[in-house]
């Protein structure tokens, strides 16, 4: 059977194996096409995959990075960042100096007042932080129910002394008007009263009758308002001032009329000098009205608003803080924080300080002089033998200052190989490399290493800003855009555009979040 079948294979017809070959080859071009297709289809439909980070807390340092070399060290000229009065030179020529002596000093008085309160402020920012973490003791429940008692019954004295006030206005609104301006009248309380007193401008003496006609209506508006007031309802603050307002321009009239008034008609000269002495007191007491009238509103409404905001702190007390509430305020905090710490750098520009010990070879400027930046204050002659000359880029040269830290590290040296140093000065004029703008900065080491020669290639990253606890994220999560920054907050599987506040950047790409964000949020750093 088998020599049989082996046989008939072989002597099968060409064009019959030929056409089972394609047929196969067929078919598998056919499952390929569909695998693919499926493939395809599955890509296409397949939802997005989001590459996320989530928002963690821990140091950052902030650093500008240069390069340079080895050079032995020259005298080191050291001069203020900007012009100012010198308050202090407590150096002289041959006196050696310990590294971060104060040598000279501008006027600091108003950045001291300054970081002074931008400090109580981080205090006051930490004790609100640490009492939303502790919750509000029922001892400081009990105190805030006490005052809102107390607020509640100075509102209570401050509207029956504003009630009393309004009495008064027009008690003595109406007696200015009964004792004095109605004197000047007959049928004073008539529809058509008439001036006593002969008047040259005709003009003048309708506008004060038409006035005291219409004082009749205004004064009993207010007299309604304010018996309703005594019955415990609104105060009549808005007719008691357009009742004053009405009374004093009458007074301001009657006056005028008075002043242009002629004898005759049956009055004489005294009685005019007595009418207008009577009307001038009236003006005087009505004035006087209006004064406590408007400081017993001032006091009311200082009584409501002081009410109002201790109701709300009780509530608040009752109701405990959330944890976005705690969150904002850690930002609070940071922000202080970094306000004090700016002003603090406001006030190392005002001093020259030894960025390394040395001794004094030359000083210049005298106190109480105007000392700019083109002066050489102080030379200073470093006891170290080598330093590092590098040249900062003008978007990294700002935070740069004589005394931050530097780490260095050396192409001569195995990698990882790292040595301390500061910064000892900066240049303040320009240097210009390739039409872009640099200041050469001066690195010291901060002791003497032994292999360490110049020449050899250095580079160094300048400690500028550091925080030992901050919310960081990767900077590719962050989209700027001008002086605002977002992030995609990933939340249910799909991103949410959130707005965030950015502090610290390091050289690993890690951003500090100072508000927007809390830590175990994730973010969308890209996509698949």
């Amino acid at each position: 059977m088998t020599l049989s079948g082996t046989f008939l294979w072989r002597s099968a017809p060409r064009g019959i194996l030929y056409d089972m070959k394609n047929h196969a080859l067929a078919t598998i071009g056919i499952a390929v096409v569909l695998v693919a297709g499926a493939a395809v289809l599955f890509v296409r439909t397949r939802p997005a995959a989001y590459v996320t980070a989530a928002v963690t807390r821990g140091p950052i340092v902030q650093e500008a990075l240069a390069s340079g070399n080895v050079e032995s060290p020259t005298t080191s000229v050291l001069r203020f960042q900007s012009p100012g009065q010198l308050v202090a030179l407590n150096v002289a020529v041959g006196q050696r100096v310990a590294a971060g002596a104060v040598l000279a000093q501008q006027d600091t008085s108003v950045l001291e007042a300054q970081l002074s309160q931008a400090q109580a402020v981080v205090a006051m920012q930490q004790a609100a932080l640490a009492t939303l973490q502790e919750g509000t003791r029922p001892e400081q429940i009990a105190v805030t129910q006490a005052q809102v008692q107390s607020d509640e019954v100075a509102l209570s004295q401050s509207r029956q002394s504003l009630l009393n006030a309004l009495m008064s206005a027009y008690t003595t609104s109406d007696s200015a008007i009964g004792n004095s301006v109605d004197l000047l009248f007959n049928n004073p309380r008539s529809t058509n009263p008439q001036v006593l007193f002969s008047l040259p401008d005709s003009q003048l003496e309708t506008q004060l009758e038409s006035e005291r006609v219409a004082i009749g209506s205004t004064m009993a508006d207010w007299s309604q308002a304010q018996l309703a007031a005594s019955a415990g309802g609104a105060l009549p603050i808005a007719q008691a001032e357009s009742g004053l307002n009405a009374v004093s321009n009458l007074l301001a009239d009657a006056n005028t009329a008075l002043n242009k008034a002629l004898p005759g008609q049956g009055v004489t000269q005294t009685q005019l000098t007595t009418w207008t002495t009577g009307v001038a007191t009236a003006r005087t007491n009505v004035n006087a009205a209006l004064s406590t009238l408007t400081a017993a509103e001032t006091t009311q409404a200082a009584a409501s608003s002081t009410l109002a905001k201790d109701q709300k702190t009780l509530a608040l007390q009752f109701a405990g803080s959330t944890a976005s509430t705690i969150a904002a305020q850690q930002a609070a905090v940071q922000q202080a924080q970094a306000a004090a710490t700016a002003i603090q750098a406001q006030i190392r520009t005002l001093e020259i300080i030894a960025p390394f010990s040395g001794t004094i070879t030359d000083t210049q400027g005298s106190v109480g002089e105007n000392v700019t930046p083109d002066i050489a204050v102080v030379t200073l002659q470093p006891d170290q033998a080598l330093d590092v000359k590098v040249n900062v880029s003008e978007d990294n040269v700002v935070g740069v200052v004589p005394g931050d830290p530097v780490r260095i590290e050396l192409d001569a040296f195995p990698a990882g190989t790292s040595f301390d140093g500061k910064v000892s000065e900066v240049d303040p004029a320009q240097t210009v490399v390739g039409g872009a703008i640099y200041y050469q900065t001066t690195i010291l080491f901060t002791k003497t290493y032994a292999g360490v020669r110049p020449g050899m290639t250095a580079n160094v990253w300048i400690q500028t800003a550091s925080s030992s606890d901050a919310l960081l994220v990767p900077a590719s999560a962050v989209t700027a855009s001008g002086a605002s920054s977002t992030v995609q907050l990933l939340q249910n599987g799909s991103p949410t555009t959130m707005p965030v506040s950015t502090g610290l950047k390091d050289q690993s790409g890690m951003v500090q979040i100072l508000s927007g964000l809390q830590e175990g949020d994730v973010v969308v750093t890209g996509t698949n």
